[in-house]
């Protein structure tokens, strides 16, 4: 005979564990998802105005914040904020301390910002963001010559590295919708990263 209290609270453990589980898979994605489909107006304009492909930026995008304009990923360790001016006192306090970061939906890195004196507040205005990483995977385009360079180098410098971002971006790309990303320019992007 089991002690009535053990089948009680193993049933409250696994109710807990499912609605967390539940929470998770329903609640934290559908965040991102609105997120990602209230930029596209955004990501729309500045794919024309940088002349790169749409699907390839959202893809980017997708990899590096999925779509959120207030991540903040500090060696490693990516942080997702409510507020803007939560994500800025976080990347204030990173730089205070030394530490690079990248930061909004492209994670446009800290270096940048310095090499551009751009000011931190627009790395987290998701327009000045996006707009910002199609400008450096342009200028990446234009200085390798082919996009599996550009995409790499957008990532890392680091051969090795870059190759694993590529792979994630192309994952992206292939799991877009047929809505953002018709079948025929996924298959090219495909195509491409694999020369």
């Amino acid at each position: 005979m089991k002690p009535a209290g053990r089948g009680l609270a193993a049933r409250v453990v696994a109710v807990c564990g499912l609605a967390v589980l539940l929470f998770s898979v329903l609640c934290l994605p559908s965040f991102v998802i609105a997120a990602e489909a209230d930029l596209a107006p955004l990501f729309q304009r500045v794919a024309a105005e940088v002349n790169l492909p749409l699907p390839l930026l959202r893809a980017i995008a997708h990899v590096e914040s999925k779509g959120h304009p207030f991540a903040l990923n500090v060696e490693g360790k990516t942080l997702f904020f409510a507020r803007k001016d939560e994500a800025i006192a976080a990347a204030r306090r990173a730089s205070a301390a030394g530490k690079g970061f990248d930061a909004g939906v492209m994670q446009i890195n800290s270096q940048w910002l310095t090499r551009f004196h751009i000011p931190l507040d627009a790395v987290f205005d998701p327009e000045a963001n996006i707009w910002l990483g199609g400008w450096i995977l342009g200028q990446n385009l234009r200085q390798h010559g082919d996009l599996k360079t550009a995409v790499a180098r957008y990532h890392s410098p680091n051969v090795t590295r870059g190759n694993r971002y590529v792979s994630q971006v192309k994952a992206a790309l292939e799991e877009m919708g047929p809505a953002e990303t018709p079948p025929a320019m996924a298959a090219g992007f495909v195509r491409r990263y694999n020369r």
